[in-house]
């Protein structure tokens, strides 16, 4: 952290934050900064999504460690590496793509299929793209400060972030809460983190 520091002083760096750190790591990090006079994290880049395979530390560590001492949450893969755009289907030819390789070695499970296809249910009835129900559904945790949307084209970006207009209703929160509480390692409600 003394290496940071100077770097703040210096004007090099105007803010610290840090990705794929563990909550513990994070508090230990605060609590040498506040000892020694320090600069700190401002703000943290956890994998998140409806998929992310990180899903659970973050909410049950992480997010409160955030809130509790006012660390900002920077979203990385918020669209699980495009398996929540709606262009994947269960039983359905995979899009020609690396990306589309990768993701059936490791992340085309039976829960996976069901989130996604509860994600596409939502989006048709809520007239949002997957895309958007995805990235709306993240903007619904307190947590969640900003997510880092990964698009190929100026057109897949204004698709995605067209829907930050609207927000899902409490009952497609529900929905997606209840398809993916397989993730969770214990009950979770919206209300266990505020903000």
């Amino acid at each position: 952290m003394s290496v940071f520091t100077d770097l703040v002083r210096q004007g090099k760096v105007r803010y610290l934050g840090y990705s794929n750190f563990s909550a513990w790591r994070l508090v230990e990090s605060l609590w040498a900064s506040d000892r020694n006079h320090l600069e700190s994290f401002v703000s943290v880049q956890p994998e998140y999504s409806l998929l992310g395979p990180t899903r659970a530390d973050v909410e049950v560590e992480l997010a409160p460690a955030c809130v509790r001492f006012g660390i900002g949450m920077l979203l990385y893969s918020p669209l699980a590496g495009g398996l929540l755009t709606g262009k994947y289907r269960r039983n359905a030819a995979l899009p020609d793509s690396v990306r589309a390789e990768e993701n059936a070695e490791v992340r085309f499970t039976d829960n996976n299929w069901d989130i996604i296809e509860t994600v596409i249910a939502v989006a048709q009835s809520s007239g949002q793209t997957p895309a958007q129900v995805a990235i709306n559904w993240l903007r619904s945790n307190p947590w969640v400060s900003a997510s880092i949307v990964g698009a190929n084209t100026p057109d897949q970006l204004h698709a995605t972030i067209g829907g930050l207009d609207h927000k899902l209703p409490a009952e497609a929160l529900a929905q997606l809460d209840a398809a993916s509480a397989f993730r969770r390692s214990r009950p979770h409600s919206r209300s266990d983190v505020r903000a």
